[in-house]
């Protein structure tokens, strides 16, 4: 993230520990807000559909937006959105998607931009 020279406009974080520890961290490093990371119960022990409602319920006043949750789900929503993520995602790896649309509702059709993780 830091390399993007990119402030998310938003961070949203399940409400497990490791999760919240991990958008903590972030926040820090990116110079974010920690009390403004949302917490959505959605994302903990959940379908891939809760998450997909989660980002269609953003408010389109944020363009960028971090989203710390769990496997199996998050990597099956990367994939459903990208259609090209080359594996499950590992421990605190880290996928950017870009939309072709500013409307959360509609963040359907994307393209994968960024997929890294820390023993890559």
């Amino acid at each position: 993230m830091q390399k993007f020279n990119q402030t998310p406009d938003l961070i949203i974080s399940s409400p497990a520990i490791r999760a919240m520890s991990t958008a903590l961290i972030f926040a820090r490093n990116l110079n974010y807000n920690a009390n403004n990371i949302v917490i959505k119960q959605e994302l903990y022990e959940s379908t891939v559909q809760d998450y997909l409602s989660v980002i269609d319920s953003i408010d389109n006043t944020f363009e960028s937006v971090l989203l710390f949750a769990h496997n199996p789900t998050i990597s099956d929503v990367a994939q459903i959105l990208t259609q090209a993520l080359p594996m499950e995602m590992p421990t605190c790896a880290i996928v950017g998607i870009k939309f072709d649309t500013n409307d959360w509702k509609k963040a359907k059709s994307s393209e994968l931009i960024l997929f890294d993780y820390p023993k890559k």
